[in-house]
């Protein structure tokens, strides 16, 4: 506080004009959003959809790289042009999509536990027809939100909207999603093989959610492998399996292209990815809520679940006993005896009396893994789709 005054007594030109950018940036990540700019995601309801896809990381990375990007901005200009694409083969082309994305605003000294990011909203052209320019298009957007002022204090907004009447704060927040098309979302995984009873981890596949928005794409790298999850309003994608599909080959394009064409001149050195981290282990808990998590509960209504979902696919045999059947047993064993790395997962939050501050963590006395950890099934044979269906159902 000491040297903020300073600041302030001995340079008071610099500091009103930090604060009025600091304001102007404030405003435009508070701004609320009109209606979607496309004219196919329209529709929003409670039904999802969820579809996968994967391909090599390293193609991924050694493409952007090379024209001086990063993985997080070729996975954005392969998604968008997917999106596009998903378009115009529905006869409806749109020239522009609003698109959100996590950037992280977690900094040396910022505790592990709880988010530490803020959703920025991008006004992104799919008229971009070249992969490489869309790349570098997508490059300059996300970093020029990345500069934002209001990133920096975004904890102490959310403070600040947490004062307001729970109406006003949880409008305020929903504001910002409404008239988002898209959300995108890039979270580095296992780098090392993991195991659970004796069975290897093979795939990890995200769900995060669309909260207002028409889909969700999800990149988890996974073993050298970028795996992508898409959960989808199924209101908004009437044509899931299509959309994947167009995504999928979206990424390709891009891959293929950056591969066959000479490096951009002078690329800009790679900057740190842009993903959103929520390492917990091992790190002290802290008690209550944060802000900006306590702006997502409040944002949290019956037809707009936050919740993330995900698929770990997991070596079959050995993840059975001698008869076929599976260990669950085993895997609860081993779930609960590490739970003690990650206090949160035992946890539930508590109100405090007439919403007079934030939840509270509190240790859930009551807590039974085999609440947790369940067994569900496909009818056999049990294809892909049947998979995919399932897992909608669930989330």
């Amino acid at each position: 506080i000491a040297s903020r005054a300073a600041t302030t007594a001995f340079h008071p030109v610099k500091s009103w004009t930090s604060a009025v950018e600091g304001a102007r940036s404030a405003a435009r990540l508070l701004a609320p959003s009109s209606d979607p700019l496309s004219p196919l995601l329209t529709g929003r309801g409670v039904d999802r959809r969820a579809s996968m896809a994967e391909l090599e990381l390293e193609r991924l990375h050694h493409a952007a790289a090379k024209h001086g990007c990063t993985i997080n901005q070729a996975f954005f200009a392969g998604a968008i042009g997917g999106i596009a694409a998903y378009h115009r083969e529905l006869g409806s082309p749109t020239q522009r999509l609003r698109v959100s994305m996590p950037i992280s605003t977690r900094r040396p000294g910022h505790a592990k536990a709880g988010n530490q990011w803020a959703p920025v909203r991008f006004v992104v052209p799919t008229n971009v027809d070249d992969p490489i320019e869309r790349m570098l298009e997508m490059r300059t957007l996300v970093e020029s939100s990345r500069r934002e002022k209001a990133l920096g204090f975004s904890q102490s907004i959310a403070g600040a909207i947490q004062i307001l009447p729970s109406t006003l704060s949880s409008g305020l927040v929903g504001q910002m999603m409404h008239g988002v098309d898209a959300s995108l979302t890039n979270v580095p995984g296992l780098t090392e093989p993991h195991y659970l009873a004796g069975a290897s981890v093979e795939r990890i596949f995200a769900f995060a959610p669309t909260a207002g928005a028409a889909l969700n794409i999800g990149l988890v790298s996974h073993l050298g492998i970028a795996c992508i999850g898409t959960l989808s309003d199924a209101a908004a994608v009437t044509e899931p399996e299509l959309l994947n599909e167009l995504i999928a080959a979206g990424l390709d394009e891009v891959i293929k292209v950056a591969q066959q064409r000479p490096p951009t001149e002078r690329p800009e050195p790679p900057v740190e990815r842009d993903e959103a981290r929520s390492d917990t282990a091992d790190a002290p808990t802290p008690e209550r809520l944060s802000a900006v998590d306590t702006s997502f509960l409040r944002l949290e209504t019956p037809d707009a679940p936050l919740h993330i979902g995900g698929v770990f696919v997991l070596e079959g045999e050995h993840l059975r006993d001698a008869d076929g059947r599976i260990r669950i047993g085993d895997a609860r064993r081993r779930i609960e005896a590490r739970l003690r790395h990650i206090p949160r997962f035992r946890r539930r939050l508590s109100e405090v009396p007439f919403g007079l501050g934030r939840p509270l963590w509190v240790d859930h006395e009551g807590f039974d893994i085999e609440r947790h950890v369940q067994l569900t099934a496909v009818a056999s044979p049990g294809t892909h789709q049947d998979l995919l269906d399932l897992c909608a159902e669930l989330y």
